[in-house]
């Protein structure tokens, strides 16, 4: 099993391997999304109560994700892609005000969605590990997607 077929939907199966990609680096970009210390930040276990304990323990999984693959293999991807002359751009989602006034609806409404991360707040900055070099582009977003109502 090749990563051409290791992961593809069951529509494809038996379906013939495709052809390797062909980047070519003044074509290219790689866009990091919301890779923000929000996602990452966590309490102490032991001050939570039994009810938010399996709240954490259930995203147990997504920080160690997060922490052992996404993040490193995702700094790697960017200093190989700097290597090679491809724009490397970021999105985060931030408000621009301190009360949030700016934020779409979806992220005012009440539920898993409600942040409210000023744009100069830490909770609202790239992770350390990714941060931008140079002169690359980040957008600040006041909406869930990076390419819709942005």
């Amino acid at each position: 099993m090749s990563w051409k077929t290791g992961f593809r939907s069951l529509y494809y199966l038996g379906a013939p391997e495709p052809d390797d990609p062909v980047l070519v680096p003044a074509q290219t970009a790689i866009l990091i999304i919301d890779v923000q210390n929000t996602y990452l930040e966590r309490p102490d276990r032991a001050s939570l109560s039994p009810q938010e304990q399996q709240r954490y323990d259930l995203w147990t999984p997504f920080h160690e994700r997060m922490h052992g693959a996404v993040i490193p293999n995702t700094a790697r991807l960017l200093e190989l892609a700097r290597a090679n002359g491809i724009e490397c751009l970021f999105a985060r989602i931030a408000c621009h005000t301190k009360d949030g006034r700016d934020r779409s609806l979806s992220q005012k409404m009440p539920g898993w969605n409600n942040l409210l991360l000023p744009k100069n707040d830490t909770a609202s900055q790239l992770v350390a590990e990714l941060q931008p070099a140079g002169d690359e582009i980040v957008v600040t977003k006041t909406t869930d997607s990076a390419l819709t109502g942005t």
